[in-house]
């Protein structure tokens, strides 16, 4: 990289389906004769179903918001500060169809935090997120007009979290961290468990190449710690003979074993139960009000009739 990343932003989805790439001239630019300085993605049954949030992708303020009207979108400007050395980093998201509630001039955002959906307004021709990524110089007065000049491609500085999936991208260009691992902690207590012996390779990092396999894994629970995503699948790091190893968490060969905190269950249970009772009150009082109100209607009827 030509850059220096002190963080890791993510891309804006959860499912990411790639329609229209960054200065894609084979489509964009033939179609609508201008340069594309953006990736848009997009959730319609053409790609996958799934929830349609946008999130942000680092943290940051917003300085800019767009209501839709005509050609306009909704859409929102988020400046980051720090997130590449000596530059500002200012991302912008349009079409979508809701702004989360709250999400106005001034407000601080959270990496991943929940800032819109996804639509079609303002002038699209279908429903999707335009995603842009510019790297600007620092102190740097925003201005929608020089957008070329510091309109980066996003799928070279944003990343695939654990918690993302690829839906579409027929050039390969979405990146998880690979080589930046991002260590996602286990819960204290948790096992790496190997259902078969001389079936699971066991690895000195998490990586799908043969430089990387140390053996068949022997049967049997193992300390986890953290896990990691790379080449499409899992990995568990835990130690073995005083080393730290990994080891894929494969279907039908090994799972990752959660300690379970029965305290926790029971206290839960208990709560259930108190609120079921509650509930179960509330319509009881209900059920002898509604009895007591027929009850008084049945008699002014009487009355009604006498006359």
């Amino acid at each position: 990289m030509d850059y220096k990343l002190n963080r890791y932003p993510r891309l804006p989805e959860e499912l990411i389906c790639i329609t229209t790439y960054f200065d894609d001239e084979d489509e964009y630019f033939n179609q609508f004769g201008e340069h594309h300085y953006a990736v848009d993605m997009a959730y319609t049954s053409r790609w996958q179903g799934g929830t349609k949030y946008v999130r942000a992708a680092d943290d940051g303020v917003i300085k800019w918001r767009q209501d839709a009207t005509g050609t306009a979108a909704n859409a929102l400007r988020i400046e980051h500060y720090g997130l590449i050395d000596g530059k500002t980093v200012h991302t912008r998201y349009f079409h979508m169809s809701e702004i989360a509630k709250g999400m106005t001039v001034g407000k601080e955002v959270k990496k991943g935090e929940i800032i819109g959906i996804e639509g079609r307004t303002g002038n699209a021709t279908g429903p999707h997120l335009h995603f842009e990524f510019l790297v600007c110089p620092t102190d740097y007065k925003f201005k929608s007009a020089e957008v070329y000049k510091y309109a980066v491609d996003p799928l070279k500085y944003c990343f695939l979290y654990p918690d993302q999936k690829i839906g579409y991208d027929p050039k390969n260009q979405v990146r998880t961290l690979l080589n930046e691992y991002e260590k996602l902690p286990l819960e204290k207590g948790s096992r790496f468990v190997c259902l078969r012996s001389n079936a699971l390779y066991y690895r000195s990092a998490p990586e799908t190449v043969a430089e990387t396999k140390l053996g068949f894994l022997p049967e049997g629970g193992y300390a986890a710690s953290y896990t990691v995503e790379n080449g499409g699948y899992e990995w568990v790091s835990f130690e073995l003979e005083g080393k730290e190893v990994f080891a894929a968490v494969y279907n039908g060969l090994s799972y990752i074993e959660a300690p379970i905190d029965y305290e926790k269950l029971y206290n839960e249970e208990l709560l259930k139960n108190k609120e079921l009772a509650e509930q179960n009150e509330v319509l009881k009082a209900e059920a002898e009000a509604a009895k007591a109100s027929l009850s008084e209607m049945t008699e002014a009827l009487k009355v009604l009739r006498k006359y």
